[in-house]
């Protein structure tokens, strides 16, 4: 019997009902899950589309996707490369102007990229012995990439809230791992002890650094004259070649403040150090000379003294920056590097007096530029390659006397291949300056040239009246032969002695030297001693540019490439 027609369609209308609900709540659960989790064996728009869409038009358009993106990604990174791009060519100037646009436009690079931030500075009161007036400053930035670059400089004071724990440079910052990092007073103490130094070395040391902390003018600097009404009231044996008011202090400033570094001394506060205000000083003295736009630092009136003044200070401002990560000395510190990279005569590859100076170059000033750059690089800033390959340009035009198997210079000369035509050729000091460049520029220690040096040099022994001399050619053999060779042990027995048996010890001028012979009369007792001092720091001043051990394949840690 058949189902009555109204039951019936009663029933089909019920099932569709349903049938509707059921697929309503199967979308609503569909979307949760798609939503929340979008697990697989679901089917959205695209996989329908997909699935009804022939293939042709599914190959083509992913191919379309692809080239898009691929266009994206070419564009993203030209864009950046377009950013990073630095190019330095090698400065073709005649006109000292010409020079320091090339220097402002180096540095304006990073004041493209800089975001400016206030730093508050907390201010701070000197004792009386040390308290001088100096400029202040601070410098705006945040970038850790200082890339031959400058930032806008304002003048406050230094930092305090990077300052160190601890012992005087024990937490160093920065360029600690590099040459810089024995100037902690754990490994000043190691390093005189495995170097060669004594008590009686450090002593003189010592003793040297109270004299200049003594002598350092009241606004900060120091001068080769020394004026006398000042803060010490003058001191014996001036610069005799300067008249009296009229010293390059730029020059003398950083020269005093290289003995107090390579000691671990630095401008900020740590335990045991009682030269932070005099070192603090003498770089905001050093930084408020600089010409904020080319970063050139020397005394205006003093062109003959230019680059001299320049190398000098720039040495001092990138060790005190690389010994401990001050971002307020970065920049200052770079500026003055852009500067002696733009300066360098791109005939010759050398530096002279001044950049525009009537003359290939000298060795003498090549080698405080070279120093600047070797300390640039262990303190990780920037120095452009072709520095490098244009100074060893210059070397090898005043090298001469090559070893035996015609492989590199063991002689150098001023400005020209000969010992003639400088008194401080005399006693070599032109052949321990060239000879000291070519290792900062990552000449091999048993290069046979090099090594032949390096014998002459310790046939001639230590001078009795150059100091000039003493220091660079103690450098180049600690460097080349020490802490272990004989030829080191015999040098440094009779160098060390000497010194701390000519210190002055007693009187006004108790710490100090003086030695007027070969140039010491131009810079005086304040040149004399700062580069006694230094002598005498030689065993942890900078870390061996060798590593360990000997042999031909030794590299420099830090070539300037």
């Amino acid at each position: 019997m058949g189902t009555p027609p109204k039951k019936n369609a009663r029933q089909q209308a019920a099932k569709q009902e349903s049938l509707k609900a059921k697929a309503a709540t199967a979308a609503e659960s569909d979307a949760d899950d798609e939503d929340e989790e979008g697990e697989p064996g679901e089917e959205s728009g695209f996989g329908i589309w997909m699935r009804q869409s022939p293939s042709w038009l599914i190959s083509m358009v992913v191919h379309m996707l692809l080239l898009i993106v691929l266009g994206l990604i070419g564009l993203g990174i030209e864009k950046q490369e377009e950013i990073r791009e630095l190019v330095i060519g090698d400065p073709d100037v005649t006109e000292e102007e010409e020079l320091e646009e090339d220097a402002e436009a180096l540095n304006e690079e990073l004041e493209e990229e800089e975001s400016e931030t206030e730093e508050e500075i907390e201010e701070v009161t000197a004792p009386v012995d040390t308290q001088v007036e100096a400029p202040e400053f601070t410098i705006n930035t945040q970038q850790d990439d200082v890339s031959l670059a400058a930032a806008q400089v304002d003048f406050s004071d230094f930092a305090t809230e990077s300052a160190f724990s601890g012992d005087v440079a024990t937490d160093m910052g920065g360029a600690a791992a590099s040459g810089l990092g024995s100037r902690t007073t754990g490994g000043r103490a190691a390093g005189a002890r495995k170097g060669g130094g004594t008590p009686g070395s450090e002593s003189a040391v010592e003793a040297a650094l109270r004299w200049l902390a003594n002598h350092q003018n009241r606004d900060g600097s120091w001068s080769f004259d020394h004026t006398a009404g000042d803060k010490c009231s003058g001191f014996a044996n001036p610069g005799d070649d300067i008249s009296p008011g009229n010293s390059p202090r730029v020059g003398a400033t950083g020269m005093a403040l290289l003995p107090f570094l390579a000691a671990g001394y630095t401008h900020l506060p740590a335990k045991n150090n009682k030269y932070e205000y005099v070192v603090k000083k003498g770089l905001a003295y050093l930084v408020g000379k600089m010409d904020p736009g080319s970063g050139k630092l020397y005394d205006s009136k003093y062109w003959h003294y230019h680059m001299y003044s320049h190398g000098i200070a720039a040495c001092a401002l990138v060790e005190a920056y690389g010994m401990t990560n001050d971002a307020k000395l970065k920049v200052p510190a770079q500026k003055s590097i852009n500067y002696i990279a733009t300066s360098q005569k791109p005939q010759t590859g050398g530096w002279h007096y001044t950049p525009t100076y009537n003359g290939p170059g000298d060795t003498s000033v090549v080698c405080w530029q070279i120093m600047a750059l070797k300390s640039a690089m262990m303190a990780y800033l920037n120095v452009p390659g072709h520095v490098k390959t244009q100074a060893n340009k210059w070397l090898d035009s005043v090298g001469f006397d090559k070893s035996e198997y015609g492989n590199g210079f063991s002689r150098y000369g001023y400005m020209e291949p000969s010992a003639r035509g400088h008194v401080v050729d005399n006693d070599g000091a032109m052949t321990a300056l060239g000879l000291l460049c070519r290792t900062y520029l990552g000449t091999k220690k048993d290069d046979p040239g090099q090594r032949k040096g390096v014998q002459w040099l310790a046939s001639m022994g230590p001078a009795r009246d150059n100091v000039y001399h003493n220091y660079h050619a103690t450098m180049v053999m600690f460097q080349n032969d020490g802490p272990k060779g004989q030829l080191w042990k015999s040098w440094n027995s009779v160098m060390r002695d000497m010194l701390v048996n000519s210190q002055v010890k007693q009187g006004p001028d108790a710490g100090s030297w003086y030695y007027g012979g070969n140039h010491g009369h131009t810079g005086g007792r304040l040149m004399s001693t700062c580069m006694c001092a230094m002598t005498l720091e030689v065993y942890y001043r900078y870390q061996s540019a060798y590593k360990p051990g000997g042999g031909s394949d030794e590299e420099e840690d830090f070539p300037l490439e």
